[in-house]
């Protein structure tokens, strides 16, 4: 959000058939600039830790989050070496990444 306060958002949700498309708006109420959290790159980050309440019609659809996430990549594990330790270890490190606080350079990340 560019500033603090209330905003709304309006979402439209288009069809092929000739119904008219579905209109309605989201309400966010975003904290002062001082208090909010590191920003996310991703839709998956904003999905998974947001920083405001999701409202829907005057109701909450998805709490604001209570938790951070992690802010480095998981260190790998003692199975590292194996095929599968290794692979256990990039599924954790591209969800990580997929938050958008990581570098998207990873040659890991594909």
């Amino acid at each position: 959000m560019p500033a603090d306060g209330r905003h709304t958002l309006t979402w439209t949700l288009r069809t092929k058939n000739g119904r008219r498309h579905r209109t309605d708006t989201i309400e966010v109420i975003a904290p002062p600039v001082g208090q909010r959290r590191p920003l996310f790159t991703r839709l998956h980050g904003i999905e998974s830790y947001p920083d405001v309440p999701f409202i829907y019609d005057g109701q909450v659809v998805r709490e604001a989050r209570t938790s951070d996430p992690p802010t480095e990549p998981p260190p790998p594990g003692p199975s590292a070496d194996e095929p599968f330790g290794r692979l256990s270890h990039i599924v954790v490190r591209r969800e990580w990444l997929a938050l958008g606080l990581g570098d998207d350079s990873d040659p890991d990340f594909g």
